[in-house]
């Protein structure tokens, strides 16, 4: 028998954190936080490059209804579906803890919702967020569009706080510094920007051509996010940690000219901007997302105090539409 659900549609940033970011914050699951990035990034800067304003943005939540749950921790399922971005889904719950089945029933009926909203098939190119959300929720809207989901990547989310932050052992040279990156670094960090560009990235979906590069840069540097190391003065390593959530900030850019790798220059960069970033006392997290295939970057930051442990961190995948 079908789980009953409370179906939910809003057409506003701001009306969907009103109703359901408290129930997906108050997890403190870095997952649920990093879901509503782009939500909280449309709200807070909307007329910004890759933000929708055409008015077709649609957020959708499914409440779990049944006596399992008291009622203030019903599990709340939501589909956030903005701009040029791929569709991103957030769950309030362990889903460990939740029977397949009803989490499958939760995707169909988000899929439903959106099909009821008129949203067209195509007016998201994929779907994102932890792997035991995507899979189901692309069969259904396959199934109810008729696309065939392919999966784009595997990966896994991790997270460091102020207290698992391990101090380093590193001994940099006399010709290292390192420090926020500066307008003149532009040009350069574009150019590692757009080298250094993962699917995740927001706010412009994938592929960063050089001018959008050149332009993420700049966002990053004017706010600064955007950290660099450089070698006898020379830029020559990057890193950017943006505001995510209240309370969650992501390791979204990381490159290393190839010239210096091997010198330790990565993890001493990604230390010291964390450690920059935990100054601010609001700050109870930062996530990244990994391969746990790559093995330099399972040992990297793991050193660096992220938790890395085998079956214990959520796997999330990217899945999109196969075109003919």
């Amino acid at each position: 028998m079908a789980a009953d659900f409370a179906i939910r549609t809003y057409r506003s940033a701001n009306d969907f954190l009103v109703a359901c970011a408290p129930a997906l914050v108050a997890t403190r699951s870095i997952s649920a936080n990093f879901a509503l990035t782009t939500t909280y990034a449309l709200e807070e800067h909307p007329n910004e490059q890759g933000m929708s304003g055409s008015g077709d943005d649609l957020w959708i939540s499914a409440i779990l209804c049944c006596d399992d749950h008291p009622h203030d921790a019903r599990p709340l399922f939501a589909l956030a579906i903005i701009g040029n971005h791929a569709g991103r889904l957030a769950s309030s719950v362990d889903l460990k803890g939740l029977p397949p089945a009803r989490i499958s029933d939760a995707m169909h009926q988000l899929v439903l919702a959106a099909r009821e909203a008129n949203v067209a098939g195509t007016r998201i190119f994929g779907i994102i967020g932890p792997k035991a959300l995507c899979e189901p929720f692309a069969d259904a809207w396959g199934s109810e569009y008729g696309l065939r989901p392919k999966l784009i990547m595997d990966f896994a989310l991790t997270y460091v706080t102020r207290t698992t932050l391990r101090p380093s052992t590193l001994s940099l040279a006399s010709n290292v510094t390192l420090g926020l990156c500066l307008p003149a670094d532009l040009g350069v960090a574009a150019a590692m920007s757009e080298r250094a560009t993962h699917p995740m990235d927001e706010p412009v979906p994938p592929p960063l051509d050089a001018v959008a590069a050149h332009v993420h840069a700049k966002k990053l540097i004017d706010g600064r996010h955007l950290y660099g190391a450089r070698v006898d003065g020379v830029l020559r390593s990057i890193v950017s940690i943006t505001r995510e959530t209240p309370g969650v900030r992501a390791v979204s850019k990381a490159y290393t000219d190839p010239l210096v790798r091997g010198l330790g220059l990565a993890e001493a960069l990604v230390r010291y901007a964390l450690q920059r970033v935990f100054e601010d006392g609001t700050v109870h997290s930062v996530c990244l997302f990994f391969e746990p295939s790559n093995p330099s970057a399972v040992r990297l930051y793991s050193k660096i105090g992220f938790t890395i442990t085998a079956g214990e961190n959520e796997d999330w995948a990217e899945v999109a539409w196969e075109t003919h």
